[in-house]
């Protein structure tokens, strides 16, 4: 046991004192690993602060990394709009901007990226920097979204003061739609009229295939039954049955007669007198049958007669509806016709009385009822007389003729008046069209010695547009065209257009204010940046982007007809509200609007010569004279009414080539880049960071 407890003594001794004089009992592993207490502290503090200086370190390079990172994204902001500060000067005289896809641009990408990647602590190197391009201005929605840019400002001004305003403001626009209005009713009444007329016309052939029937073969059926005198009172009272009974009786008594082996004198005379009487009986009874197949006949003739009126009868009634129809249409229009315009033209309409249609179908009515009558006479004939049924027939006869006379002459005077009018109408739609041959054959005012260079550079666009040959060539638009319609056309386009402003108001103001047209020399203002004047295409690009026609002949001829049905449209106008005319009574509004399109026409024909040739003139000498307008503003006019020709925007992109000589498809509106930087850590050892950036830039 000694040993143990010396062992266990000597591993719970520890010679370690305390301040107080006390002493502390360790064990013996405390002894071991406890050699020393001196630097404590100085551990302590190092292991304070090492991690602290590791957050440092790391603080630092996280600030650092985010830094590069910023002035990597400034960099690459900023080389991108440099490269936008690199835009096609030429292409700038349009209002369009666009950068190139060529080593420029991407020379100064580079420079820029390089010398701004960042400063100090912060620089990193730059590792690449990729630039890319889109959205060329080629792209028809880029073009179009540029040219919004470009006249936001100027366009609704222009708009609202040379067409808004001078037709809203004077009433121009609500005349217009008066005079489409006024036209249309017109035509309607007028094709209301000619159905009207088309079916009195059939009830004038019904009355007249009606009369062959009367007048002819009912005429002669009355002559026919009178014949059937003297010999029909004998007819009526003859007994065929008995004669019948009597030729069989002297048959018989002549055959007993024959029976006899030898005849005597006074046999020879018996029989003599038998064959005279049955000869006389059978004659007899021959007329008989004649008589009754003469009836037979009258009255097969009369059923004839009465199966062919019916259905004829039928045809005029239906025609009658049809013009009845066709006049309570009428006389509704007149009614409902509440505008100004036009009124006492459309109260000298000549209208049918309703009693007049209602005569005819009584009329009508009262024959056939007639007729049926007589039937009854003629089926009866082998009963009675033949003078009375002959008289009635003969009395129907006659009172038909009576009629028919009456309506004769009505039917005259209708249709002398209707070959009256359709003879004038004829004639103004013919004087009309002489106005209309003469805007067509005008010289268009093409110059001669540009035609090859002309041709050349229609070639090009027809090229750059991918489109093919105009159809008209170097024949006048008009060709084919009928200028009433066009007239009113526009009329009615122009009351609704004016009343709605959209985008394409800007693409409109942007062509006649980049592009030259006609009159461009002529006019007063200041050039445009893009100088329009020294354009290839001289004095047309207005017109080739508003029509596409491939030849300035076709170009010229189509703005000048459309100048050309709006004055006679305006024209036309002034003429209708003129209260002096004679022809606003002649009892027809269509008649009424073509004399008012012939004196329109030959007005609006000298106005046509006068605004091509660069004047200015009133709108409308009537409605507002003191508003004028020249040629560029019938193009912005034009150009609204055809808003919706699709291939406007490619046409302009086609003249910008020509005259620039620059490819829109190699200039673009938008370009991006992922660059990349490289920056060493200052604390990490090797340790690289790697900004990468994205950033993008266009024009719109």
């Amino acid at each position: 046991m000694a040993p143990i407890t010396a062992i266990r003594r000597r591993r719970s001794i520890c010679w370690n004192s305390w301040p107080h004089g006390e002493f502390k009992r360790r064990s013996i592993w405390e002894v071991i690993l406890i050699r020393s207490e001196r630097g404590a502290v100085t551990v302590f503090i190092v292991v304070l602060i090492v991690p602290i200086y590791l957050f440092q370190a790391v603080l630092i390079e996280f600030a650092r990394s985010k830094l590069a990172h910023q002035q990597m994204e400034y960099a690459a902001k900023a080389a991108l709009r440099s490269v936008g500060g690199a835009y096609n000067n030429d292409l700038q005289r349009y209002g369009l901007f666009g950068a190139a896809d060529g080593p420029e641009t991407h020379a100064i990408f580079s420079h820029v990226l390089e010398r701004n990647t960042g400063h100090g602590w912060a620089y990193a190197d730059q590792v690449h920097g990729e630039l890319k391009f889109e959205r060329s201005l080629a792209d028809l929605e880029v073009f179009r979204e540029q040219i919004l840019e470009e006249m936001k400002y100027r366009a609704p001004i222009e708009y609202a003061a040379q067409v808004a305003n001078k037709f809203q403001k004077t009433g121009i626009s609500k005349a217009m739609q008066d005079l489409a209005s006024f036209a249309g009713e017109a035509k309607e009444m007028h094709r209301l009229m000619n159905r009207r007329e088309e079916g009195m016309m059939k009830v004038w052939r019904a009355y007249h295939e009606w009369d062959n029937w009367i007048s002819g073969d009912l005429d002669e059926l009355a002559g026919e039954i009178r014949a059937l005198e003297p010999g029909h009172r004998e007819m009526m009272r003859m007994d065929p049955s008995a004669l019948r009974d009597q030729i069989r009786q002297w048959e018989a008594e002549r055959s007993l007669i024959m029976q006899q082996a030898s005849l005597s004198e006074g046999d020879l005379m018996l029989l003599a007198q038998l064959d005279q009487a049955i000869a006389a009986n059978q004659a007899k009874l021959a007329d008989y049958e004649a008589w009754l197949q003469r009836l037979r006949d009258i009255r097969q003739r009369y059923e004839a007669i009465r199966s062919q009126v019916i259905p004829i009868s039928a045809e005029l009634l239906s025609a009658l509806g049809d013009a009845e129809k066709a006049n309570r249409q009428l006389h509704h229009l007149i009614d409902s016709w509440e505008m100004d315009l036009g009124e006492e033209i459309m109260q000298s309409v000549d209208l049918m009385a309703d009693e007049d249609f209602d005569r005819i179908r009584t009329r009508v009515d009262v024959d056939l009822r007639r007729l049926d009558e007589l039937r009854s006479d003629v089926v009866h004939l082998r009963d009675q007389l033949p003078e009375p049924a002959a008289s009635r027939i003969a009395q129907l006869v006659n009172d038909w003729r009576t009629w028919l006379k009456q309506i004769a002459a009505s039917e005259s005077e209708r249709r002398r008046k209707q070959a009256e009018l359709t003879a004038e109408i004829e004639d103004a739609q013919g004087r009309l069209e002489e106005q209309a041959d003469k805007v067509r054959s005008s010289l268009t005012g093409c110059d001669p010695d540009r035609r090859q260079t002309e041709r050349e550079l229609y070639q090009q666009l027809q090229t750059k547009t991918e489109t093919a040959a105009g159809g008209y060539g170097d024949r006048p638009y008009g060709e084919g065209r009928d200028a009433q319609a066009d007239a009113v056309g526009m009329a009615q386009m122009i009351g609704y257009l004016l009343q709605q402003v959209s985008e394409s108001i800007y693409v409109n103001e942007y062509a006649l204010t980049t592009f030259n047209y006609r009159t461009y020399q002529a006019e007063e203002r200041g050039e445009a940046l893009s100088i329009p004047s020294s354009h290839a295409l001289y004095n047309q690009e207005a017109e080739y982007i508003l029509y596409g026609f491939h030849s300035c002949a076709a170009n010229y001829s189509a703005a000048y007809w459309e100048i050309f049905a709006f004055r006679l449209a305006v024209r036309t106008l002034e003429a209708l509200m003129s209260p002096d005319k004679s022809w606003r009574f002649l009892g027809s509004p269509f008649l009424a609007l073509l004399l008012a399109f012939v004196e329109g026409a030959v007005k609006a024909y000298q106005d046509t010569k006068r605004i091509a040739a660069g004047e200015e003139l009133p709108i409308s000498s009537k409605i507002a004279p003191s508003l004028t307008w020249h040629y560029k503003d019938y193009l912005r006019l034009f150009f609204l009414l055809h808003s919706a020709q699709p291939n406007k925007l490619k046409r302009m992109q086609a003249l910008i080539e020509v005259n620039t000589g620059v490819r829109l498809a190699q200039h673009y509106t938008y370009w991006h880049t992922a660059a990349e930087g490289k920056l060493r850590s200052l604390f990490l050892g090797r340790y690289v960071y790697h900004p990468q950036v994205k950033a993008a830039w266009g024009y719109y």
